[in-house]
């Protein structure tokens, strides 16, 4: 899992770090070029979905949030959160472009989690 989130890392310029936790905060595996992550990051995500479901939308798929010292996003595979950090001037399309192929991977152990919770 790690080298497949290696190989993204190294996909996306400017990309920083790739998480994947469950939903309660736990990390499963990471990729990071050094790059200093919150362990509470995803953590408040999850509160984050709580609260754009109240918009009565549909499910969040993704949150993406831009700060002065870097972009997050994170994509929602509940029981499974997927976070990129990345510089802010990295391209968040291509990160929207290499998702799928990660969401592929990860789906067998999100439905073995999810039969968990």
């Amino acid at each position: 899992m790690e080298q497949l989130l290696r190989g993204l890392l190294e996909k996306v310029p400017g990309a920083l770090a790739i998480l994947v936790n469950d939903k309660d905060g736990v990390l499963l595996a990471q990729a990071s070029s050094s790059f200093d992550v919150d362990p509470w990051l995803s953590t408040t995500f999850v509160n984050a979905l709580e609260q754009a479901n109240k918009l009565q939308l549909g499910e969040p798929q993704s949150i993406t949030s831009e700060f002065d010292n870097a972009t997050v996003v994170h994509f929602n595979m509940m029981p499974l959160i997927v976070t990129f950090c990345m510089r802010p001037d990295a391209n968040i399309g291509l990160v929207y472009a290499v998702f799928p192929k990660l969401r592929s991977c990860l789906e067998p152990i999100r439905i073995k989690l999810e039969s968990r919770f």
